[in-house]
């Protein structure tokens, strides 16, 4: 599935609604232990992991991206979190945060409205979230056996595209 073209042709609407309901994700979205409880009962044969994701962007981006982990189970009852930011023109935006669970990965991702619309039409779930509290709209994905790694790949160049 190649969501990147629906990015195109999007992106360059200048007023696209940011935050307007959509059938499929809840304007008020999931908190991220609800996320977080999903992705744990969800089984994925995928081997993504934080280091993966880490590593893809890395690949792709190089030193315009940087990666930071914070936290364990310990000390904030969460899976650990990389956290990913893009560099550009001096400026540092986070546009992801990648969650091992024992099930399955979780994203969230600074998206579009019509982005998370076209991951959606394309087949696979993608939750509104409530977290984290930041500009823009956030989106949960659960990395199950419906995406494939190109489509991982595909998604997290075009958040970290969006986030410029």
């Amino acid at each position: 599935m190649c969501f990147r073209r629906l990015f195109c042709k999007r992106a360059n609407k200048k007023n696209e609604k940011k935050l307007t309901s959509l059938d499929a994700v809840a304007s008020e979205g999931l908190s991220l232990n609800e996320l977080l409880a999903r992705a744990g009962s969800t089984a994925s044969h995928m081997t993504l992991t934080k280091r993966s994701v880490a590593d893809i962007l890395v690949e792709e981006f190089g030193a315009k991206v940087e990666t930071t982990s914070y936290g364990n189970r310990e000390e904030t009852g969460l899976p650990p979190v990389n956290v990913h930011y893009v560099l550009s023109d001096g400026e540092k935006n986070c546009f992801s945060y990648v969650y091992e669970t024992d099930g399955a990965v979780a994203l969230l991702l600074r998206l579009t409205e019509s982005y998370a619309k076209s991951i959606r039409d394309g087949g696979h779930k993608i939750h509104r979230s409530a977290f984290p509290d930041r500009e823009g709209a956030w989106y949960g994905i659960i990395v199950d056996d419906t995406y494939t790694e190109a489509d991982v790949r595909e998604i997290l160049f075009d958040a970290c595209e969006m986030a410029k």
